[in-house]
Order: structure tokens, then sequence, then C-alpha cells
């Protein structure tokens, strides 16, 4: 077209072979159908779009290095027969698009594909595929998005001038990424964010496990792993790679990509301070293989390069431990952290005791008593009973009480024993007794069979006394004439 072309409601069909769309001026159409019947490829030298439908039925649009505008923000404004994963879609060169406008959240369809394996999209020279995107607006505002699929590895230098978007220029957090081919995508007009689905096919394409994007240069120029994207199957043949609100569109080029995935597991809850069992922490990593593992923790003081590391004692606090795992091989990396919560222990029982007489043994008590926990005793035998009074303990055997709640904690007691009964002396032998005299006026008075350890102590009634050792002893200081 090389000058004004009044398109009105009508439809143009394009039936013919290869077919060009070309001329001086940007043709808009109301309906383009590439017609069912025709063959070869319509490849465009100027930039075209249309208003209502775009109807590819089982044929090929390239759009070279220019874009086709599909203006009409209805959801079926592209239609395909979707009998055929080798036709109905539309290609592009390095710098070309398929461009959609959107007013909705529902689900646009981008029916990407090629024939060529070149930046040049040169129709035929390469491996056929159609790997659609779908774009979900996640607003009803007016927006457009682009797509593109480029149909060879992301390296190739025609891509970006001079380096491609090396694969080998990764983060760590990829291991590998699609060398078959790549997506553009795009929002051109509008702040709306989207989901973005890239479809793929497992069977010839492999397994992956996410999207990853290219940064600018001005970032670090790498291939970044998108967080948050992820796989999964769908309809035959195919899988689809999804990352949900996606709003970063300052870069276009997309891939598939695999990395380490690591599930830290810490279980619990747990008691404090536990020695036995040993506490396991666990790791479970996908894809099964050789791993370095580094373990920390928060609060720090935990360290360890087991894949399920044991925490002997447990930690006296809830605690935060990260695992990072990386491959043997180049090295990319996984991280995940999980929390161990950590139980409050009761109160480690206070036990006081009293000394014994000589009529009775001592008491020992739980000045602490708690009647919502248990107490057992180690030797075993004692209980305790109403107010923290224990019984049943032998006097003189060295005992330790644990308290348990109702989460199976626990907390022991120093150690103590039930003082015993005290032993009563035997009556003092009444030996000889000195008299008065003038020089002398007071008497005294010898006792025998007095305890021949330690020291003791008599007691004179009405009066005197003397405390002393050995078994022999003498009160002085009596009264004459008074009955003692």
């Amino acid at each position: 077209n090389n000058g004004t072309y009044n398109y009105g409601v009508s439809t143009v069909f394009l039936e013919g072979g290869n077919q060009n769309l070309a001329g001086t001026t940007a043709t808009t159409f109301y309906n383009l159908t590439l017609a069912s019947s025709g063959s070869g490829v319509k490849t465009q030298f100027i930039n075209k779009s249309c208003t209502n439908i775009l109807e590819l039925n089982n044929q090929h649009l390239n759009t070279d290095i220019f874009t086709f505008f599909v203006l009409n923000t209805s959801l079926g404004a592209i239609t395909r027969d979707f009998t055929t994963n080798t036709s109905g879609f539309v290609s592009s060169a390095n710098g070309g698009y398929l461009s959609r406008a959107t007013n909705s959240t529902g689900t646009y369809l981008f029916p990407t594909g090629s024939t060529a394996n070149n930046s040049l999209n040169t129709p035929g020279s390469g491996t056929i595929r159609y790997r659609p995107v779908e774009v979900v607006p996640n607003s009803n505002s007016l927006s457009s998005y682009t797509a593109r699929l480029a149909n060879l590895d992301a390296s190739t230098t025609t891509e970006n001038v001079g380096t491609g978007y090396n694969l080998n220029s990764k983060e760590n957090l990829i291991c590998t990424a699609n060398s078959l081919f790549f997506h553009q995508i795009n929002r051109s007009a509008g702040i709306a964010p989207a989901d973005i689905k890239v479809y793929y096919v497992p069977l010839s394409d492999g397994i992956w496990q996410g999207l990853a994007r290219w940064n600018l240069p001005s970032v670090d120029d790498t291939w970044r792993a998108i967080s948050g994207s992820s796989t999964s199957p769908s309809a035959s043949p195919f899988s689809v790679a999804l990352k949900t609100a996606w709003n970063n569109f300052t870069a276009n080029p997309y891939i598939l990509y695999n990395g380490l995935s690591v599930i830290a597991n810490c279980g619990g809850p747990v008691c404090p301070g536990i020695t036995s069992p040993a506490h396991v922490l666990s790791s479970t990593v996908s894809p099964p293989g050789s791993y370095n593992y580094s373990w920390s923790s928060n609060p720090a003081g935990f360290t360890s390069s087991a894949a399920n590391p044991s925490i002997t004692p447990t930690p006296s606090t809830t605690t935060t431990y990260t695992v990072s795992i990386s491959n043997t091989t180049d090295n990319c990396q996984a991280v995940d952290s999980c929390t161990l919560i950590v139980l409050s222990a009761p109160i480690a029982p206070t036990v006081i005791t009293t000394a014994g007489t000589c009529a009775a043994v001592g008491t020992a008590t739980v000045s602490n008593y708690d009647n919502t926990l248990t107490y057992t005793f180690s030797p075993s035998g004692p209980s305790v009973g109403a107010a923290g009074a224990i019984s049943g303990a032998t006097p003189g055997t060295s005992y330790t009480v644990t308290s348990t709640d109702a989460s199976s904690c626990t907390a022991t007691s120093s150690s103590f024993n039930v003082p015993t009964q005290l032993a009563v002396p035997t009556a003092p032998t009444v030996g000889n007794i000195t008299q008065p005299t003038c020089v002398s006026p007071t008497a005294s008075v010898e006792f025998s069979d007095l305890p021949n350890t330690g020291s003791w102590t008599i007691v004179g009634v009405p009066s005197g006394s003397l405390t002393s050792t050995g078994t022999i002893g003498t009160i002085t200081g009596l009264t004459a004439g008074t009955s003692y």
C-alpha cells in the first residue's frame, strides 16, 4: 500500500503462496485473514495493524523486523487453527514483534512461532517451533504488550550485538538455561502488571524449573532467575512457565532455566537443652546429586556442612536455620530457611529441707510447687503432695526432682537429701562427787560414759553445764545441799 487505504469493516484475505505486505504506508486492516487454502509465508516489509480480527488459520505470518499491531482489545482478536503446532503462528526477526492491546484481566494469546534458527528469521531455514506466550493483565486499564519467539541460542551475537545474551553469564541460582530458544516480551504501553505464561514442549525442549530474565547492561548483563516463577504441565504436549503479577519490563529477553531447589525442614517444636535423642535438621534437594552444604543460624552459633545435621543440645530460644547448597560442577546455588520453635521449659524445682530432731527425721518441700506440673525423682521412690511436701524419701539419700510440663519439657532441681533423725545419746554415769570444803565452798561431779566422738554438752538442772569432748567430764561450781 503506497497510499490511503480505507478499511471500513472489510476483510482482506491472503490466499496465495508467499506474499508480501509492503508499501510506503503502514496499512491498517479491519479484519486480516490468512486463508487456510493458501500456502507459503506472509511477510511484512512495514508495520501493519488491524482493528478487529487477525485470523491466522494454519498459516504463517512473518513480521520480519517490523511489528504487527492487534488493536482490538477483545480476547478473541487473534484466531488460529489449534489442531496444529507446526503453523498458525506469528514469527519475527530480531527487532520485530506481535503487539496486542489489552483492557481486561482475561488471557491474551500471543501465538508466537518460527521456522528459522537465525536472527533474520529466514523462513524454512531451521526447526519449526510453535511456542506461544499468554499475558494475563492484572487490571483492566488500557495497556499494550509485545512478544517474539527467538528460535535460536540466546548467545548468538546477532541477537545482542557483540555478545548475544550469553548463556554462561548467569547468576549462581541458575545451573542451566534453554539453548534452543528464548522469548522477548515487553509491556510497550500502560502500567498494568501481568501474569506471564511461556509454553514449551518438554519432550523436545527439556524439563525446566522456571523463567529467567536478562538484566540490562547498566545492571550486570546477566541472566537472573525470576523469583516466584514456576512450571507445570499444561494441555498436551505443552508445559507452561508462569510468573504472576510481573511488573518489571525494563528488559525483554526471557528464557527457561533450571536451578537447584532445596527445602529446609527444622521439625519441632522442641524443648530447650535436649541432648538425647539429638534433634536433626533435614534438607530435600532437587534434582538429586552431589552437593556442598552450609548451615547457619539466627541467633548465630550453629554451623554445619552436613546435609542433615544434628543439634545437640537444642537451643534455648526459637531459632532460624538457613541452608545454602551448591553443586560440584558449576557452583550454582539454592538457599532455604526454616524456623525451629523452642518451647519454654518449666521452672526447676527448688527444694527446702529442715533438720532432723531426736524425735523425728527432717523434712523436704518443693517451695515453688505447681500443680500443673508432674514431678519425678531420681532415684525413684519419693512423691510430691499438696503444697509441695515430699514424702517417701529415705533420709540421708541424695535425690533430684524433675518437673515436666504438658509439652514434656523438663527442668531438674539441685540434689538434696532429707536430714536423718538425730541419735539419742546414752545417759552419762555419775562418778566421783567432790564435796565442798572450808577451802572450796562448791562441789563438783565427774561423769563417764560420755560420747567418744564429737563434742557434747551436759546441762545441769537447776544449774551447771559443761561442753567438751571425750568420754569423761566434770561439772564444777555446784551448790552444796542442792539436788541435781
